[in-house]
């Protein structure tokens, strides 16, 4: 039986409309310093810890000069509990210098987070960026 389009259309709608009634999202803000010193750009990701029985929505936050926020990226929160974090960085603006570090962390189920992270370089070495 093949569905017209006004059914596949209401059928994404009827989908759609559950997002709202999930779990309310926190917004995760902060900021990363690679040895004490601001990361220029970059990014934060933040992914339920199922190793720990996490479930639910990725978050994910630029960073810049310093700063990351959830809100009004394109995974503007999360829901809390156990989490791996992983940072992307930039540690100048060439992009000559980055580094990435990954660590498990609790978040928070309930009200916004205010999460400083300051990556220690004898754990997460600069590493090397690959030339085409």
């Amino acid at each position: 039986m093949a569905l017209g389009p006004a059914t596949v259309v209401s059928m994404m709608l009827f989908v759609g409309c559950g997002r709202g009634d999930g779990p309310a999202l926190r917004r995760v803000s902060g900021a990363v310093s690679y040895g004490g010193m601001p990361v220029t750009a970059g990014s934060v990701t933040f992914t339920p810890d199922g190793a720990r029985h996490n479930t639910g929505r990725q978050g994910v936050a630029p960073i810049k000069d310093g700063h990351f926020d959830t809100r009004g990226s394109r995974a503007p929160g999360i829901e809390g509990g156990p989490m791996i974090v992983q940072v992307t960085g930039l540690l100048d603006a060439t992009a000559k210098r980055q580094f990435q570090h990954k660590f498990a962390t609790e978040l928070a189920r309930d009200g916004d987070v205010i999460l400083d992270i300051d990556i220690d370089p004898r754990v997460a070495p600069e590493v090397k960026p690959i030339d085409f």
